[in-house]
């Protein structure tokens, strides 16, 4: 990444708050509270935040650590960290391409990229933009005998 472009990024939103006060401004409306919300009255998404809040985060200046290993092997191939992108429910919503943007900074941090059935890239294109890295997370469809869903697998 553009170092200068890094530091007005990081200058502009030092947290995730910056982010999202920014999503909320900027976003049609439902497209913000689609991204933004959880299931049901949000819970889930009020457990993790207390969760993370208990926690105590205690800088050490000065100390030299060395970073853990994060490489993994998964089902036979070899990733850089044992997690990735998830499958997500549209984030071209937000901002168009969304999906091949992740799509490409999967393959380039060499890190899981699940593209979802319903993403805003075909199957093709995520196999060309993340061939070493990309997953599909196939939703199951029976009606007429899973048609669509045996067709997404032959794609």
């Amino acid at each position: 990444m553009n170092t200068d472009r890094y530091t007005r990024i990081h200058r502009d939103f030092p947290s995730a708050v910056y982010l999202r006060r920014r999503a909320r401004r900027r976003l049609p409306r439902f497209a913000f509270e689609y991204l933004d919300g959880g299931a049901g009255a949000d819970g889930g998404i009020q457990r993790n935040r207390s969760a993370l809040d208990a926690r105590v985060l205690t800088p050490r200046y000065g100390v030299v650590t060395v970073p853990p290993p994060t490489a993994t092997t998964l089902f036979g191939r070899s990733y850089s960290a044992p997690f990735g992108v998830a499958p997500m429910g549209g984030p071209s919503i937000a901002w168009p391409g969304a999906d091949r943007f992740l799509a490409a900074a999967a393959q380039q941090a060499n890190v899981p990229y699940v593209l979802g059935t319903f993403s805003g890239i075909t199957i093709e294109c995520a196999s060309a933009t993340a061939p070493d890295v990309w997953w599909f997370q196939l939703y199951r469809a029976p009606n007429n005998d899973h048609a669509i869903a045996l067709d997404l697998i032959d794609r």
